[in-house]
């Protein structure tokens, strides 16, 4: 007979860790510990449908209020308890059979969907005026597209103000022009490449030389700034369109497209915010169209090496099946962390 003992170890070390990480992160979520103990009874029964089944319920349910850091590290832990005793092929094969995934965090598109509106509603009764807009850049990507459709959802078209921010002449720019009519929204055009050169020549005047990392991150905070002078104007809010995928590994510009007053994405991946479009019925143009860096014409993915589905897998499963991708990702995380946490104050 084989001997559990180790097994029960690593379980009741997983449980133990669950307990301190979500009691300090978040307060002692009857339900998510509740899952989780039931999952821990179901690993010492052996039944590892079940063990899987509650333990998914316990990352569900944390996984809707809690930050991307404890949920990860959830996630990790339930995979090498998995590994740990030898389950992970067979408890696949079975979830398999029952047409069900580990691979991935079940996420309730609609029910989010609904939170979401919901959580925009009370964020401008409680923050803003009542005829405060919210103020969307919009760019015609899924990011965009899914915030200001949430935000007309939540408001009302006539609270929503797109803002198209061209640097230049925009290839792509009739899409965005299209997503603000399929919303019948308010818009408006400002094109930044004056603002951005001006800039550049009196960085060149002062005897810098201009490179790659400021001519990136430029034009975004000067996006940014130009949401918060038109929200200054209107009286609104300025909505950030941040997803979680792109924040992990710093896929963002601090001060610019990260910044913003309310943030609807941030804690969502690439894959949860395009099923969010697709409980929107959000045309598919809107949701993939494909994002492509200015400068030098890559796809996001082509410059970060590896394509959301991996990152969106490794995010919510801890799973990656390329050592040297796992480890870039971890790298790249540790990397751009100053982007997602608070700027760090002295405390006399």
């Amino acid at each position: 007979m084989r001997d559990y003992s180790e097994m029960y170890a690593i379980r009741d070390d997983y449980l133990q860790l669950l307990r301190t990480t979500f009691g300090v992160m978040i307060g002692a979520d009857y339900k998510t510990m509740e899952a989780s103990l039931i999952a821990g009874m179901y690993y010492e029964r052996g039944d590892l449908l079940s063990a899987l089944y509650h333990a998914l319920t316990a990352l569900r349910s944390c996984g809707q209020h809690t930050h991307p850091e404890p949920l990860f590290c959830a996630n990790m832990i339930l995979q090498t308890v998995l590994y740990a005793i030898d389950a992970f092929t067979e408890a696949e094969k079975i979830m398999e059979l029952k047409g069900m995934t580990i691979n991935m965090f079940y996420f309730d598109a609609k029910q989010v969907k609904e939170q979401i509106i919901k959580w925009i509603a009370d964020y401008f009764q409680n923050n803003a005026s009542p005829a405060a807009k919210a103020v969307v850049g919009i760019s015609g990507g899924k990011d965009s597209s899914v915030v200001a459709a949430l935000c007309a959802k939540a408001l009302g078209k006539s609270r929503v103000l797109g803002v198209l921010m061209p640097q230049g002449e925009q290839h792509d720019i009739d899409i965005a022009l299209e997503l603000c009519r399929v919303l019948d929204i308010e818009h408006i055009t400002i094109n930044i490449k004056d603002s951005v050169q001006a800039l550049y020549d009196k960085i060149t005047e002062a005897g810098l030389v201009l490179n790659n990392a400021a001519a990136f991150n430029t034009p975004a905070r000067l996006r940014m700034a130009t949401l918060y002078a038109v929200s200054a104007i209107v009286g609104g809010r300025v909505a950030n369109t941040s997803n979680l995928s792109e924040d992990w590994v710093g896929y963002a510009t601090k001060f610019g497209d990260a910044s913003g007053d309310f943030s609807p994405l941030s804690n969502l991946t690439v894959t949860e915010t395009k099923a969010i479009g697709r409980e929107l019925e959000l045309p598919a143009k809107f949701i993939e169209k494909v994002p492509i860096d200015g400068l030098c014409g890559k796809t996001d993915e082509d410059n970060l090496g590896f394509s959301y589905d991996v990152l969106d897998k490794y995010i919510r499963c801890g799973v990656c099946d390329d050592a040297a991708v796992k480890s870039r990702i971890d790298t790249l995380h540790k990397m751009n962390l100053h982007k997602m946490n608070p700027m760090p104050a002295f405390h006399a």
